[in-house]
């Protein structure tokens, strides 16, 4: 194809080593399979079965235990303000105008069609505003967002804007999340990898997880209280805090290695202070 070239084999090795989660080997197999054959990703793809693609309902109800990496209040902030200084300034300009929606939401009762996509835009550049707006009508729109608005079960108000549900067709659960994120009354963070990442999760073993949506909302909701931090700026640093190290991308990080990381970013940290010295002991005091 103009414009690309092949990966070298260093660049293969380094792709290969980021496949992580409960489909590790069958996604490092594709991997494996295309650079070495040449073939689209639809090709073999389409030559798994049903069962290959299917999320297992064991992996997905596991116990998972969430892991906090910030220790107080400052440390949240500074890991924010880098997410926005770090920025570009359209991108800057994007999530000031897609907050303001907020106002259209508390004076209408519900989020307008254009004011949707151009949300899920920001959210993702990558996301197909054509696939709201061709697959679905304003008063359907209309109709499904004020009614996910209205107060409810946690999991309930999230699965009634996805399309899988029978919500609004072309919104997951990521962009489900950020229409509650920052326009709903309750505060919901976003079901982002990047986030997940930095409290050990990942995305993909729990992507559709009723237990985990609750826990995760329960788990951001108090450590928002806690450290007396909005929502928006928790999300904003638990997204940056994933790109601190590449381990975060592991699948599997050790105590040790989290500890390293957190001092190595110069936080006010000491095993010589807890009882429990691993990084779960640390970091989820106060």
């Amino acid at each position: 194809m103009k414009g690309t070239r092949p990966l070298d084999n260093n660049e293969i090795t380094l792709v290969s080593a980021c496949f992580v989660g409960t489909f590790e080997v069958r996604n490092r197999g594709l991997f494996m399979l295309g650079v070495s054959t040449g073939g689209r990703i639809s090709e073999p793809q389409a030559r798994l079965s049903n069962s290959d693609n299917y999320k297992r309902k064991d992996i997905m109800t596991a116990e998972r235990k969430m892991l906090f990496p910030f220790t107080n209040k400052d440390e949240i902030l500074y890991s924010a303000d880098l997410y926005t200084k770090d920025q570009k300034p359209k991108r800057q300009r994007q999530e000031e105008d897609v907050r303001k929606f907020k106002e259209i939401v508390d004076k209408e009762g519900y989020l307008p069609k254009h004011e949707l996509m151009e949300m899920a835009h920001w959210k993702d550049p990558r996301f197909a505003r054509s696939n709201i707006k061709n697959g679905n009508s304003s008063g359907h729109i209309e109709a499904v967002t004020r009614e996910a608005f209205r107060p409810g079960d946690d999991w309930e108000k999230l699965k009634k804007l996805m399309g899988y549900y029978d919500g609004i067709c072309g919104v997951g659960q990521s962009i489900a999340s950020t229409i509650l994120h920052l326009y709903d009354e309750g505060d919901y963070p976003i079901f982002d990898p990047h986030a997940l990442r930095s409290i050990r999760i990942n995305k993909d073993e729990v992507e559709g997880d009723k237990k985990f949506w609750k826990e995760y909302v329960k788990f951001c909701r108090e450590k928002s209280d806690c450290h007396d931090v909005c929502m928006r700026t928790l999300d904003r640093a638990l997204y940056k805090f994933s790109q601190s190290s590449a381990a975060f991308a592991l699948k599997t990080i050790t105590d040790d290695m989290f500890f390293l990381e957190l001092k190595r970013r110069g936080y006010n940290i000491s095993r010589d202070t807890h009882e429990d010295t691993t990084s779960a002991g640390i970091i989820q005091i106060g």
